[in-house]
């Protein structure tokens, strides 16, 4: 019996092992007219799948993405007065919304929106004639995510686009992650990772 303990103890740590994998994909966007209230400008967004191949019985935890986001006009400049916001963000296939916030003040204004419990990773800003390139380095340590279905959405868009202009964006970002027993980590991380290092970024994962 100690020594089926033992070996199980030890074969445990292999799945506790964290990887990284760098990613980067381009999209050009404009956009359509965006007819909803309190909005202006077009609008358009574009998803890149990134599935994780999780041994069976194992789901994907993410604990730390880094990179950076560009955007630029494909070609063009900016008309004097116009502008466009740029953004880019991380997120499962859940539902969008949130099933535990809501922005009571949003009622009445006629544009409602809500908290997002399937994303975890976001970052946006503007562009128009005074700054022509949006550039933002980014470093997300210490998430704590889990991808059930092992599958994750890399999501680009623009909205309030009143240039005229398309806009080619690239993120380029490291996922740092685990496999773990799938619902280990509703029970506790321990269950997952019984060994406490295992929680922490590898020093050899690095920029």
């Amino acid at each position: 019996m100690k020594r089926v303990a033992i070996l199980f103890a030890l074969a445990l740590p292999a799945f506790c092992q964290q990887f990284s994998t760098a990613n980067n994909y381009a999209v050009d966007l404009s956009g359509n007219p965006d007819s909803r209230t309190s909005t202006y400008g077009t609008a358009d967004s574009n998803q890149f799948i990134i599935h994780f191949n999780a041994p069976a019985g194992y789901e994907t935890h993410i604990t730390r993405v880094y990179g950076d986001f560009i955007a630029a006009p494909r070609q063009g400049e900016f008309p004097s007065g116009s502008m466009v916001e740029v953004g880019w963000g991380l997120k499962s296939t859940a539902p969008d919304g949130s099933q535990y916030v809501v922005y009571p003040q949003s009622s009445g204004t006629g544009y409602m929106a809500s908290g997002y419990d399937n994303s975890f990773v976001w970052r946006q800003g503007i562009m128009n004639a005074g700054r022509t390139a949006y550039s933002a380095e980014f470093d997300f340590p210490n998430l704590n995510f889990t991808l059930h279905d092992n599958t994750l959405i890399s999501q680009a868009f623009v909205a309030l686009n009143t240039s005229g202009l398309t806009i080619h964006e690239e993120p380029t970002f490291v996922i740092v992650y685990e496999f773990v027993p799938i619902g280990s980590l509703q029970i506790g991380p321990s269950i997952a990772c019984p060994n406490p290092s295992c929680l922490t970024t590898r020093p050899t994962i690095k920029r």
